[in-house]
Formats: C-alpha cells, structure tokens, sequence
C-alpha cells in the first residue's frame, strides 16, 4: 500500500463511514396463487436492548408486519418490549416469553444456550501491509507463502483498540487461529491507534508496518491475509418456534429490516446494525473460538 492508496483511503474513509443507504419499496402484495404457501403468524413478541434508540426501535417494529407481508409472512399481533439487560432477554428468548430478539453477538454466544441466531451483521478484515520497507518485503513473501510468526512478530503493527471489532478482535482471532493460540498481545511491537484515520496516517509516514482494516476500506492495498467474518450483531429467535428458524421467515425478516430505516445510522440506532443478513448457528464458530479459545 504506497503513499498515495493510503492517502486516497483517508480520504474515503469518513465517506465509508457515514454513508448512507437507500429505502426501498415494498413489493406488490402476494397473489391468491400464493397465499397456501404464507407464513402467517399469530403473534410475534420482539425485545430490543434498553440502550439503543427505543423510539426509532418502535416505529420500525411497528411496520414490521406491512413490511413482512409482501415477502409473504403475515404477523396477526406484534408487541415490542426493551429487556433490562443482555441476559435478560436471552433468558426471555430461551423460555420462549420472547420470539424474536436483536442483541450484540458477543453477548449472544457468551449467555446463550439454546436460542437460534437467524440473522446476522459480520465484518471481514484485510491484514494489510504499508509502504515501509519491511512492510513491502512482507507483502512480497505472502503472495508465495504464509508468513512465519517470527516474521510478523519483527513487523511494527498498528490496531485500534482491543474492543474493536474490526480495529482489533478480527485480528486477534486470525492470529490465534494460525499461529497456534498467539494473539497480538503477544506481537513484540503494537501501536494502539484512537481512530482508522491515525492508523492510516501513521502507516502512510512508515511508522507501522502492519495492521488491519475493513474490507471496504482495503480494496487497493497490500494484503498478506484476509479474516473470517467475525458477527457483531445478531436477530435470534425462541428455540419453542420452529417456523421462525425456516429460510422463509429469514428471508422475509431481512428483506423487512432492509426497508424499514431511511440510513445505516438510523438502522444501528435502533436495531444495533444496518447489514442483517440471513445466517447459521455455525457461523457464529469463528466468535466463540475468539470467546472461549480453540
């Protein structure tokens, strides 16, 4: 990644950051030839974490069922409520007091047991050379063969901090998986960054040699390697109905989400994500190995 990339990613990355997305229509309603095969639903309780936007939460929740009847799932009675924690509405979810449930992932695999995620919001990371000497020599070495740890523990990193999704825990979990459990705590030279927009500095003036960024942000850079999607997000659903754990109730659920908020902000305002996507209770793998170790 020479100087010019790097100053170019400067550049977008407020942009990436604050972009906005678009509001789509509805489609038409379903035709009598399909209504033997809608979803239809007599009730469907939804909790929301107490710290997110409540009022933005409601509004979306209550469209719900007009968003979620043209992907053919009809909901008969929706009632929304805000859980007084994390583990209490998981609680909730697995007693089935609770259909349906949006909660950070991290919380979700750390508390839950029986619970079935059904969507999901994931990033992927790009370990990412700069323009330094050792930097570019590094580069060089990936595109023939992976890297030995003693090569990248002699590299200057750079990481944002250790809460960070995409910043620090992404890396830690490709680190961990490769090199036999060793993390970047264990990295004889780390740099901890505020924000992407120092890191990206500081890798720009040679100051660092590695470090991670977000696919987005990395498309015209150096990478010696790429992470799994690690989730941040999760929408789950009570183990007691199985309709809602079918690909159509995903499905339909997705769609609905994607239409129901005017921008990302508004969406991880209210529902903690923008990106929900259609997911498996083993994509969740890669997070519990970074939880609870291999």
């Amino acid at each position: 990644m020479n100087k010019r990339t790097l100053a170019a990613v400067l550049v977008l990355t407020l942009c990436l950051l604050s972009a906005c997305g678009r509001r789509k229509t509805p489609e038409p309603a379903v035709s009598s030839s399909q209504e033997e095969t809608i979803l239809k639903l007599d009730t469907l309780a939804v909790e929301l974490p107490r710290d997110l936007d409540t009022a933005a939460a409601r509004k979306a929740m209550a469209a719900l069922p007009e968003l979620l009847a043209p992907e053919g799932v009809e909901v008969e009675e929706l009632s929304v409520t805000f859980g007084t924690s994390h583990a209490a509405t998981i609680q909730a979810l697995e007693d089935g007091g609770v259909d349906l449930a949006f909660l950070p992932a991290s919380d979700f695999v750390r508390l839950s047991r029986d619970a079935v995620p059904v969507l999901g919001e994931s990033l992927r990371v790009e370990i990412c050379a700069g323009p330094s000497d050792y930097g570019a020599q590094l580069a060089k070495q990936a595109e023939r063969r992976d890297l030995t740890w003693t090569e990248l523990d002699r590299a200057r990193w750079g990481v944002l901090a250790e809460d960070s999704d995409g910043g620090y825990r992404c890396l830690e979990l490709w680190l961990e998986d490769r090199y036999e459990g060793d993390g970047v705590a264990d990295l004889s030279d780390v740099t901890i960054y505020d924000d992407w927009e120092t890191l990206l500095w500081a890798a720009s003036e040679e100051e660092i040699d590695l470090f991670p960024l977000p696919e987005e942000m990395a498309a015209d850079g150096q990478s010696i390697g790429e992470t799994e999607p690690l989730f941040t997000w999760v929408a789950a659903v009570t183990p007691e109905r199985t309709e809602l754990q079918t690909a159509r109730f995903r499905t339909a659920l997705a769609s609905a989400l994607e239409n129901a908020f005017d921008s990302p902000e508004t969406a991880r305002a209210a529902i903690g994500a923008a990106d929900y996507a259609p997911m498996e209770p083993s994509d969740l793998d890669g997070l519990r190995r970074l939880e609870f170790g291999n």
